[in-house]
């Protein structure tokens, strides 16, 4: 329920009972004393009966419908109960309200029964949020337009206090809003003022939607015209983005708001109907669609608007929510069903013929043509998405036609697209779940779908479904035995380890973990066994067995981490660890057991050593990295690991190990005199590219000298011996280049450089960079 601000006269449907309604409330009930009784009366009435009417358009009751209950409404608020139980939310003391009398009393009085889905319990607790927030302001601006109290308050105390403290506590927008409202417009500017120019963080625009929610509920009026203008302003620049990036929530949020606030403003639609057509986020120009559709519905201009864009050569993702507006707000128009069909059959575009179709099935479900129309797209559109969205409309609306029934199943077995296939499958053995053949046809699916997604999908509906069938978790083991492709094998595997407690279900997977043709299952059957079956005591040799045996380094690797995590204190498992991380053949096991040994036995003897040989001897570059910055990172005091990690940023024959070390020199130990040069040196003289660009950014990293940094930048920007098609694509030259114009873009020496480079560089990207900077006004 959207209660953002206080609705507006022209929405208010029962503001007739507010007007006519004379001494409203109980002269028992105690209120403020700086209260009014008949303005109480008057605020209290006035919110519940908003709260009431929002309530039941959240019941999706047409404007017509909610007018229905302006009688019932009347008689309610009469019953001095009722009034009671309202007006008791001012009494300070008061924490609840009753909404079992507010129930029962509507029973008693045997008024229109109020729709499905309406809930006094959010009646209650918006109205009682609402007027404790209006007895707040009430207070706060009492003692702002009362010097004589001894706890008055001044306009800066209650910018500092509430607008300003208080701009991200959302309960207390409700009362920003009211005071704005009770004091004079020109205070009021002022106060909005402070909001908008509050921006706490860079990408939190809260200040500018909360000035928005509290200038709505404000009269027009001169003194707010200019805060209004840059309000609107501010929230218009945030819609102008191209692409959808963090702020899309907060884009969308701006749009509905200036179409919310800003309806009356003759500029508004225009604005937004120009945004539908700017080359904006396409997420950006269909919420302005939406929201046009939403707040302008009443004017006949743009019903002929929505139908000339759902049917557009251009802007195709705005028709799509151009189709859905119209039969959303539109549906009485006795155009918008032909145009729907029309749509859904013949349109160009995909997702237009999808929300088509769509649309006709939930609102048209009872159109003689609409079954017939969305079978036929189920069948013959060429799109899958749409054929999918055709056969999930038909189980959903007609499952007890049966030629819904055999046409899915149909589309389950013979449609060209497995995503089809998977969605018609799934919807039939929902829909017809009792049918007693709908198990049998969904084995056959699982057996014999030429796509192994179909054939892993029915293996899951089945598990899902028939949970608790005698027979399922016996068909699954065969499966996962069987000579299917390993991905249904490996379902297979995983779904059958949900039966935990059937005793033949863990032999076959330790068999198939120790024997398996193929790695995958094997691999799947250590995690699966190790997390169901931890406590049997086969597991740990198996896990053994694998960790040092299995051919294949994954399951190795699979193996080993579970030791590892599972088994620490094993006294096997640390030994086990030490071999693999020594002599395993596979670089990649080598790595995961060092970081094993680093991260679980720092404090082991051995494990330091291993690390240093590791670092220093292991014929894998990927192994030499995890050591030394295992090293650098856990061993950074001892004596010899800076030693290490310097001989192999210097001497490693390997370019990427020189460049590992490189970086844990700069990240562990930039305080060391000899760092900030063997970065130098490796920026200058290491045979590979790559390694003197990296050494270039680390430069950058350091802390270091501007004077020796600046001096290294401008060398290599005109020394280094990089050539295009030799090296590669990534020229040290140019990122030194970049380097110097980011950070010293105003060194004396920067611009004749740049000149220099622009002429005489031989690589192309680098003089076209430096001509572009010189090109930027100002630079040369």
């Amino acid at each position: 329920m959207d209660v953002g601000n206080s609705m507006n006269a022209e929405r208010f449907a029962f503001k007739l009972i507010v007007e006519k309604t004379e001494n409203w409330g109980q002269d028992t009930v105690t209120l403020p004393e700086n209260l009014p009784r008949s303005e109480a009366g008057e605020k209290a009435l006035s919110e519940f009966l908003q709260v009431m009417q929002l309530e039941l358009e959240d019941a999706r009751l047409e404007e017509s419908q909610v007018q229905e209950y302006r009688e019932p409404l009347t008689e309610f608020v009469s019953q001095p109960l009722v009034q009671e139980t309202l007006l008791g939310v001012f009494d300070k003391d008061c924490k609840t309200i009753s909404t079992d009398t507010l129930a029962q009393t509507w029973t008693d009085l045997n008024l229109t029964a109020l729709p499905e889905g309406f809930n006094w319990e959010a009646v209650a607790r918006i109205y009682f949020k609402q007027i404790k927030a209006f007895v707040h302001a009430r207070e706060l601006v009492d003692r702002l337009l009362n010097s004589t109290r001894e706890d008055a308050l001044t306009l800066d105390d209650i910018k500092q206090d509430v607008f300003l403290q208080h701009l991200f506590d959302e309960p207390w927008h409700e009362v920003m809003r009211q005071i704005v409202r009770m004091i004079e417009p020109e205070l009021a500017a002022e106060l909005l003022d402070s909001l908008i120019e509050n921006q706490v963080e860079p990408s939190n625009f809260t200040h500018l939607f909360v000035a928005a929610e509290c200038l709505a509920v404000l009269p027009e009026h001169t003194a707010l015209r200019g805060i209004a203008n840059q309000l609107r302003d501010r929230l218009q620049s945030l819609t102008q983005h191209p692409e959808v990036d963090e702020l899309i929530l907060t884009r969308l949020r701006a749009i509905s708001t200036l179409a919310r606030v800003w309806k009356m403003d003759a500029d508004t639609l225009p604005w937004l109907q120009s945004l539908v057509e700017s080359p904006v986020a396409e997420t950006i120009r269909m919420s302005a669609v939406d929201e046009i559709a939403l707040s302008w519905k009443e004017r006949p201009e743009i019903l002929s608007w929505l139908k000339t864009l759902a049917q557009s050569a251009v802007a195709e993702i705005t028709r799509v929510s151009a189709v859905r507006s119209l039969a959303t707000h539109y549906r009485q128009d006795p155009e918008i069903l032909p145009l729907l069909k029309t749509l859904a059959q013949s349109d160009r575009y995909w997702l237009v013929r999808e929300a088509a179709l769509e649309e006709l099935a939930e609102g048209w479900h009872d159109d003689p043509q609409t079954f017939s129309l969305i079978a036929a797209i189920a069948q013959s559109d060429p799109e899958a998405d749409v054929r999918e969205a055709a056969v999930e409309e038909l189980a959903k609306g007609w499952s007890h036609d049966k030629e819904t029934s055999a046409l899915i199943r149909t589309l389950a077995e013979s449609d060209e697209d497995w995503h089809v296939r998977i969605a018609a499958m799934q919807q039939f053995a929902i829909a017809w779940y009792d049918n007693t053949s709908t198990l049998g046809w969904l084995r056959n699916r699982a057996l014999s779908d030429p796509d192994w997604h179909v054939r892993i999908a029915a293996m899951q509906q089945i598990a899902t479904g028939w949970f608790d069938d005698p027979e399922t978790v016996a068909w699954l083991r065969d499966r996962i035995v069987s000579q299917d492709t390993w991905q249904v094998r490996v379902a297979a595997l995983q779904l059958a380890a949900a039966w935990f407690e059937d005793p033949k279900t863990l032999p076959i997977l330790k068999d198939i973990a120790s024997s398996d043709r193929d790695r995958r299952v094997r691999e799947a059957a250590v995690h699966e066994f190790t997390r169901t079956w931890k406590d049997d005591p086969e597991l740990l040799p198996i896990l053994k067995s694998r960790a040092t045996q299995d051919e294949h380094w994954q399951v190795r690797v699979a193996a080993l981490q579970q030791l590892a995590t599972g088994w620490y204190d094993d006294p096997e498992t640390l030994p086990i660890l030490k071999v693999r991380a020594i002599n395993d053949a596979s670089s990649d096991v080598r790595m995961t057991t060092l970081r094993e040994l680093a991260s679980g036995w720092f404090d082991d003897p051995e494990t330091l050593p291993i690390l240093k040989s590791r670092a220093t001897s292991d014929q894998g570059w990927d192994v030499r990295i995890v050591a030394l910055r295992e090293l650098a990172t856990g061993w950074k005091e001892h004596s010899e690991t800076w030693t290490i990690v310097k001989s192999r940023a210097q001497s490693d024959d390997n370019w990427a190990v020189r460049l590992a070390g490189a970086i844990e020199l700069v990240t562990h130990w930039p305080e060391n005199l000899e760092t900030l040069e063997i970065v130098k040196a490796r920026a200058c003289n290491d045979a590979d590219s790559f390694v003197r660009l990296s050494a270039l950014q680390q430069l950058l990293k350091g802390g270091w000298d501007d004077a020796a940094v600046f001096a290294v930048l401008c060398d290599r920007a005109v020394n280094d011996p990089f050539v295009p098609l030799q090296d590669g694509a990534l020229n040290p030259r140019l990122t030194a280049l970049e380097a110097i114009v980011q950070y010293y873009g105003t060194h004396p020496e920067t611009l004749p450089l740049l000149r220099d480079r622009a002429q005489s560089d031989p690589d192309e990207k680098v003089r076209a960079f430096a001509q572009s900077v010189l090109n930027t006004p100002g630079k040369n």
